[in-house]
C-alpha cells in the first residue's frame, strides 16, 4: 500500500512501506554475508568448494545437507546467503523501478543490483583462480555494496 509521508517540509509521494522493509532486509543480509565472508576467509574455507558456479557439481540450492561438513558448511552458507542477496537485489531494483518516482533512487537500486551480480561473479572467479588480488577486490567490493544498500 502506497501512501504519502512528510519529510523535512516536503511530501514524498508513493511511499511504499513494504519496499522500505525489503530494502532494510537487503542491508541486513548484505551485512550478514560480509560477516560470513570474513568467517570463510579466517577459517581458510574459501577453497573448500573447488567449483565456482556449482557445489561439487550440484546446483547451489540442491547440494545435499548431509555433505555440509567442516569448511564446506561455511563456504556453502556464504554462497547461499549471497544468492539470497542476489534475488533480493533484483526484486528491490524492479520494485523500485515500478513505484519510485525519483530517478536517483531508481538508479541507486539498479547500480546496487548490478554490483551484487558482479560480486557473485568475482566470488566464483576467486574460487577458480587462487588470487590474493581477487580476494581483496571481492572483500572491498562487498563493503561498497553495503554502502550502496544503506544509501538506498
Amino acid at each position: 500500500m502506497s501512501e504519502s509521508i512528510r519529510h523535512r517540509g516536503s511530501t514524498i509521494e508513493n511511499y511504499s512501506p513494504w519496499l522500505h522493509r525489503a530494502a532494510v532486509l537487503y542491508v541486513i543480509l548484505t551485512f550478514i554475508v560480509i560477516i560470513s565472508g570474513g568467517n570463510v576467509t579466517s577459517r581458510g574455507a574459501g577453497m573448500s568448494v573447488p567449483d565456482g558456479f556449482t557445489v561439487y557439481g550440484y546446483f547451489l540450492w540442491a547440494f545435499p545437507i548431509d555433505r555440509w561438513v567442516g569448511n564446506i558448511f561455511h563456504e556453502h552458507v556464504h554462497r547461499l546467503v549471497g544468492s539470497v542477496i542476489g534475488i533480493t537485489a533484483l526484486a528491490v531494483a524492479v520494485w523500485t523501478a515500478i513505484v519510485e518516482r525519483r530517478r536517483t533512487v531508481r538508479m541507486i537500486a539498479f547500480v546496487a543490483a548490478l554490483m551484487v551480480l558482479v560480486q557473485g561473479i568475482l566470488g566464483a572467479l576467486r574460487v577458480n583462480q587462487i588470487s590474493t588480488t581477487l580476494a581483496v577486490v571481492h572483500g572491498v567490493h562487498a563493503q561498497m555494496i553495503l554502502c550502496m544498500t544503506v544509501w538506498l
